[in-house]
């Protein structure tokens, strides 16, 4: 963010770290790395080909870029997207991904797509919600320069698909936990347990749950997934 209030980098630009100090993700979480374990990338783009109100069509692209980069190793039936921005392992979170545009009237004039890509840590100190990384499931050890030229390349892919009109929509869904299966939650609007099935998500990422026979929406941090239940 600071580069592009300075400068205008070239689309695709890629900062990435061994390390970092004050990892962030989604509306204030924390994000944990040890040093050199993991893929921990920023990549830069100029989407002004989508509206302010389809700003969510980026996370589609983040969240299958991760789905891409790990169904190698992985059996893609073990792998979910919950919403907004996580991927998971058998219900543990392998990856996440934080976007921050910049929007200049109706269109997203810059983006900066940080992606946590957990690959050769095993432990996780202070973290509350199940986590995994690619040795954990597979037990093998990764080269992470590798998978960090891996995951911009499918990103490259995925966003010129994007730009030529492809939705990249249906794909995510497919992905996404709890479409169309029935899973349980912590409504923190209402402050109250139930139990639905995701019906939707808008250009402009609330979320579409239908509970009974109604279809609440919610916003980012307003539902809480239970993943043991």
């Amino acid at each position: 963010m600071e580069l592009l209030s300075k400068s205008t980098p070239k689309p695709f630009t890629a900062i990435s770290a061994d390390f970092q100090t004050a990892g962030v993700g989604q509306i204030g979480s924390t994000w944990v790395s040890h040093p050199g374990e993991n893929v921990l990338m920023s990549i830069i783009v100029y989407p002004d080909f989508i509206n302010v109100l389809e700003s969510f069509k980026l996370q589609f692209l983040a969240s299958l870029t991760c789905v891409e980069v790990l169904t190698p190793y992985i059996d893609k039936n073990e792998l979910f997207v919950k919403w907004p921005n996580d991927v998971l392992v058998n219900r543990k979170k392998i990856a996440g991904v934080l976007i921050r545009n910049i929007f200049m009237g109706s269109a997203i004039r810059s983006s900066v797509i940080g992606f946590g890509l957990n690959v050769n840590q095993m432990d996780f100190p202070g973290v509350e919600n199940p986590v995994t990384s690619l040795k954990a499931v597979t037990g093998q050890d990764y080269d992470v320069p590798a998978l960090r030229q891996q995951l911009l390349d499918k990103f490259r892919t995925l966003y010129d698909l994007l730009e030529n009109g492809k939705s990249l929509k249906e794909l995510y869904m497919m992905m996404l936990f709890g479409y169309e299966e029935p899973f349980s939650f912590y409504d923190l609007k209402d402050q109250s347990y139930k139990r639905g099935v995701i019906n939707d998500v808008l250009g402009s990422g609330h979320l579409l749950v239908k509970v009974g026979g109604v279809v609440e929406k919610y916003d980012f941090k307003e539902i809480k997934f239970i993943m043991d239940a």
